[in-house]
Formats: C-alpha cells, structure tokens, sequence
C-alpha cells in the first residue's frame, strides 16, 4: 500500500473517531489508531492483530509490560515504550480522578478509590489510608512493596505516618498480583499487628481490604475475618483464629 493510501486510510479511521466515538470502532481498530503515534507512515493493522492474538485482548495488551511486548514480531523499541506509557497515563489518569473525593460515604466507595491505584499493579504493595474524625481523606501512602507473592509489613512505617496528620482512623489495603481477592492467614495476622498499634496512639483500623485484579474483599465486612478488628482476636495461627475465642479464656 502506497504512502498515500496509508494517509488516506489513517484520515478516515481519525474521522470515524472522532465522528461516531470509541464504541464503533473494534478494539484492533482502536489498536490501531493508537499504533499510528509510535509507527509512521506503515499499515499498523496487522500489528494491532498480532498484538491481541498475542496477549488475549485490547486490555490485556495495555496491561503487558515492556519485555512482554518486544516479544511480539513487529513492536519496535518505541512502539513498547509508547504503549507502556498509554497504560501508566491511564492509571494516573484514574488516581487522580478519584483523588478528587476527598471524602467517602461508606467503605465499599473506598474500596472503588483504592482499586484505581492498583490498576496493572505487577508488584503487591501494602497501602494504608488516613482520615480524620469527620471522615475526610488525609493522606494515602505506599507502605511497603514486594514481589508478585509478598509484602513486609512496616509497623515503625505506619505509625510514622499516620503522625503525621491528624489522624483518628486508617484503612488499610493490599493486592494479591498472582492470586485471589481472599485474605490469607498472615492478612489476618498482619491487621491484628496493626490494629494494636494503632490502638496505642487512639486511631481505630477501620477495615483491611485485599484486591486481585477487578475484585476486593472488606475483611471488615466478612464475618470469617472481622474477628481480626475485635481486642480479642489472636494471631498466632491461622487454625487459632478460626475458632471462637472465650473473652475470659486465660
């Protein structure tokens, strides 16, 4: 196809767009369209097919990371670079947007805010939320960051932190990359550490909620881990915790 042929093509899909919207084109049409900014002067639509025969899908091409992408013949250094940025900008995007409530009517709508930050998250990091008495939005922090499987749990950290501001209660958060939305054991373990801690300085753990992908668990809101937010829950085992504790047990 000439130079021109690839211009003329390019006119109509830009005018398609921007005529009709993204919803009349496919998604190796937007692909494509996107793929003009990083390939000039070439018919980017076979590579818009091989890029989601590849991966599986539009979203799960912006979701693949740089090496993940030069795999695929055709995606040049930059085309990688490019596409990988797309995805950052639209995470960013969705950050600071909810960024913009600075205050929540109940812990589901927290659960939605955080969930934007952990959009394409490869590594687990541990978050923690502060609000004041009349349930602003403080301040968010990254606490700690792991691989695909894990995260440490800085209590020194936390505490630092939530001193900061005038903090009367915190909301903590996670992500299982490689995993389920279900809080394992040492999540449980891990609120009950914090939740004492923060007891000492007068500030209540409000919940503990656990993402993978497009889901969230409240372990508040789950009766098989809301023992956890109670002063006798215990943390030495996972088989401790799932039997009812006696309060006046010795």
């Amino acid at each position: 196809m000439s130079d021109h042929m690839h211009d003329g093509h390019r006119l109509r899909m830009k005018e398609q767009f921007l005529k009709s919207g993204m919803d009349s084109l496919s998604s190796h049409q937007v692909l494509e369209i996107l793929l003009y900014y990083s390939v000039p002067r070439v018919d980017t639509n076979p590579l818009a097919h091989r890029l989601i025969d590849h991966f599986g899908g539009l979203s799960e091409v912006l979701d693949a990371d740089f090496d993940q992408l030069r795999q695929v013949k055709g995606v040049s250094e930059n085309t990688a670079t490019h596409l990988v940025f797309v995805s950052e900008l639209l995470r960013r995007y969705h950050c600071e947007k909810t960024q913009e409530r600075k205050s929540f009517r109940s812990l589901d709508e927290v659960g939605k805010y955080l969930q934007a930050q952990y959009t394409n998250e490869k590594n687990e990091k541990l978050r923690i939320l502060c609000f004041n008495n009349r349930g602003n939005l403080l301040h968010t922090a990254v606490i700690s960051e792991g691989g695909l499987v894990s995260t440490s749990v800085n209590i020194r950290r936390i505490m630092e932190v939530v001193l900061r501001y005038p903090t009367t209660s915190v909301v903590m958060a996670h992500n299982h990359p490689a995993g389920f939305a279900i809080p394992s054991s040492q999540d449980y373990d891990c609120t009950v550490q914090v939740r004492r801690a923060l007891e000492s300085l007068q500030i209540e753990l409000s919940d503990h909620i656990v993402f993978a992908e497009n889901d969230f668990v409240s372990m508040r809101q789950t009766a098989k881990y809301a023992g956890a937010f109670s002063k006798y829950a215990r943390d030495d085992s996972a088989l401790e915790w799932l039997r009812p504790i006696d309060p006046f047990e010795e």
